[in-house]
């Protein structure tokens, strides 16, 4: 059904002879009432066959669908609603904008915002914006809002599978986090990053080997040069063997289990492995001595022969 109002005396009649209307027209695609459209373009014919498919630059208004389109002849370029705004170019939509709210209570968010294209293949490519909650429970605190690619569509709690390599900000716990599908890769938590850690504790928190060509580290703690001051008290080797007997391990050496329990702090470690080998420096000098002098008794009685 077409219902036409033409206004020819808003723009005149120009441009080598043709008629250019502004014309407002009534039509429907579809039952009465919801898909009533109010149609608002410029025609070059004053009563075309078909007033939409003719019309350049047009604007229309579905009063009852809570929807406006702009576009020109057959093509439909932006698209509004309630539920968010497209783009279309060349006939595919790239870009849509929703205003989901995220549910008062429950874990996922709905889509907020989508960038799609298809360089070629069966799927096209989504950028897709979410909010999601990392914690059951209702409060905002948990919330955090996705950036991921997918080549599917975003609903429910299947959203997490479909993200592919993602990025998280959190609101609240100002947490970022970047993964792939239900696995985080990288977490940044403050001044703490953890590698294959989700919530890092250090500076650096790494779940995995470490490759490097050089390391580097600083440190406050002193050097265990102190075992050649004079007043440094060597352990005899008597009590080094008690101790070892006794406790299966050095002394001030951390045992197997508490390595395997606390971990291993390695600058502590390498000085106290050090340490270790300037005490038995001092015992090598020590042994030394004695056997020079047991040397000399030894020529001494070969000499009064």
């Amino acid at each position: 059904m077409w219902s036409t109002y033409t206004q020819p005396n808003l723009l005149g009649s120009s441009f080598a002879n043709a008629n250019v209307n502004k014309n407002l027209f009534l039509y429907t695609d579809g039952t009465y009432p919801s898909n009533y459209v109010v149609h608002d373009g410029f025609h070059a014919e004053f009563a075309p066959a078909n007033p939409r498919t003719s019309s350049q630059t047009w604007w229309e208004r579905r009063p009852f669908g809570d929807e406006q389109r702009w576009g020109s002849r057959s093509t439909t370029y932006m698209q509004l609603n309630s539920t968010g705004l497209k783009l279309t170019i060349s006939g595919t939509p790239i870009y849509g904008v929703n205003t989901y709210q995220l549910p008062s209570s429950g874990d996922y968010g709905l889509s907020l915002a989508v960038f799609e294209g298809n360089p070629g293949g069966s799927k096209p490519i989504k950028n897709v914006m979410y909010i999601k909650r990392v914690a059951p429970g209702s409060t905002w605190e948990t919330v955090h809002l996705y950036d991921a690619v997918s080549t599917e569509e975003m609903s429910g709690s299947s959203v997490s599978q479909k993200s592919l390599t993602w990025w998280s900000r959190g609101i609240k716990d100002t947490i970022q986090a970047w993964g792939h599908k239900t696995d985080t890769y990288m977490t940044l938590k403050g001044r703490n990053l953890g590698i294959g850690v989700e919530n890092p504790t250090n500076a650096l928190d790494v779940n995995g080997t470490i490759s490097a060509k050089k390391v580097v580290v600083s440190t406050i703690v002193p050097a265990p040069d102190y075992v050649f001051a004079p007043d440094y008290k060597l352990l005899g080797l008597n009590e080094v063997e008690d101790h070892i007997n006794e406790h299966q391990h050095l002394p001030e050496v951390p045992s197997a289990a508490e390595m395997a329990k606390d971990g291993v702090d390695v600058i502590d470690l390498n000085f106290k492995l050090l340490q270790k080998v300037e005490e038995l420096t001092l015992y090598i000098i020590a042994q030394n001595k004695d056997i020079q002098q047991l040397q000399k008794e030894v020529n001494d009685l070969q000499q009064q022969k």
